[in-house]
């Protein structure tokens, strides 16, 4: 999995593509989430909308790395297209009942202030 970081309005965003999987490097994202918290970020989007490939290792690894924002007073949001594969594990996991999904990024990063 590629992860491309950014920030906009105070929100860090981890731009996802590739597949979040079992055997994929599927902590690179804890640990990118890890670093961030270290550099004093909280409000955390995970892009995954050119995610190509979701499996149950990758979604736990999203569960695993919304607890670590929340252990650190932080919130993550995920921003997936409901329509395409990776939108449809979210929905079928669960995934979108414990963390707030948008198909949208700017209205997640909004989704902060109000």
């Amino acid at each position: 999995m590629l992860i491309e970081i950014r920030s906009h309005r105070r929100v860090c965003i981890l731009d996802c593509s590739g597949k979040l999987a079992l055997g994929r490097d599927e902590t690179a994202l804890r640990r990118e989430i890890g670093d961030r918290i270290e550099r004093g970020d909280r409000r955390f989007v995970i892009n995954l909308r050119d995610l190509d490939y979701l499996d149950s290792a990758g979604v736990g690894e999203l569960v695993y790395c919304s607890k670590l924002a929340t252990d650190h007073s932080g919130v993550m949001k995920v921003v997936v297209s409901d329509e395409s594969t990776v939108g449809r594990v979210i929905t079928v996991s669960g995934v979108d009942k414990g963390i707030e999904t948008f198909n949208d990024e700017s209205k997640a990063v909004s989704s902060f202030w109000h």
